[in-house]
């Protein structure tokens, strides 16, 4: 999560404008295909009155699932970040955790990826909050041996990706996150967490985190089989909101 306030300006006396950025956590990876949601974003301008105690709530990442459910089970949700006190009342709504094998992914400021499918039918991915993120990549099924991938994390800039390719074997990436230049550095938050390849398919391809560039919002990559072995999924990275990644095995943490 990342919570920044800068420009501040006294316009009254007793009061101060600020422009503000306030992330959440961002949603958990799962070990069954789906790649967490961003941490929901908000950003504007508000006044503070200086004579008042404003409460800040930074939101955690929400944890990875792990591989003891024969179900693999969902990741956790990220939290809140939230701003309140004398007319400030700010809520950054925490990420989606990624959908595990035929569970569905959680809603969130940007929605969880589908988990994995091994029946024909399609999965949907999480929705993403009203003016705070997008929501993740479903997940197809038609017929054949194995599982499918699973689709990326919503992220704060665009949906996260769906599962595609032959019986679509191949994850989704995380959708990307938005830039701002808060810090005096144009840098981008809110990625969503890559899908996760099921390791029984013909894929080698990994759901990259936030669209697969390290500055594209923080999102972990997600896990998949390089021909040799299993790379393991990552978490996002601390601080930017970003979806972690779904995983093979491991628990991957939102940031």
């Amino acid at each position: 999560m990342t919570i920044a306030v800068i420009n501040a300006f006294t316009f009254k006396l007793g009061s101060v404008g600020v422009t503000y950025l306030v992330v959440a956590g961002g949603g958990g990876g799962s070990q069954g295909g789906g790649g967490g949601g961003a941490g929901g974003y908000i950003t504007g301008t508000t006044t503070l009155d200086t004579s008042s105690t404003y409460t800040i709530t930074i939101g955690t990442g929400g944890a990875g699932s792990s591989n003891t459910s024969t179900n693999s089970v969902r990741g956790d949700s990220g939290a809140n970040s939230v701003v309140t006190g004398t007319g400030v009342s700010l809520t950054a709504v925490g990420g989606g955790g990624g959908g595990g094998l035929l569970f569905a992914p959680f809603n969130g400021g940007s929605g969880g990826g589908a988990g994995w499918r091994n029946i024909a039918g399609t999965s949907l991915g999480g929705t993403g909050f009203a003016g705070q993120g997008f929501g993740g990549g479903s997940v197809g099924f038609t017929a054949g041996s194995g599982f499918s991938s699973g689709g990326g994390g919503g992220g704060a800039f665009e949906a996260g990706l769906n599962s595609s390719g032959t019986n679509f074997y191949d994850p989704g990436d995380g959708g990307r996150g938005i830039l701002n230049n808060i810090t005096g550095t144009s840098i981008r938050y809110g990625g969503g967490g890559g899908g996760g390849e099921s390791g029984s398919s013909s894929s080698t391809l990994n759901g990259r985190g936030g669209a697969g560039l390290a500055d594209f919002g923080g999102g972990g990559n997600g896990a998949y089989f390089s021909g040799v072995t299993t790379i393991q999924a990552t978490p996002g990275t601390n601080g930017f909101g970003g979806g972690g990644g779904a995983g093979s095995g491991v628990a991957n943490f939102g940031a």
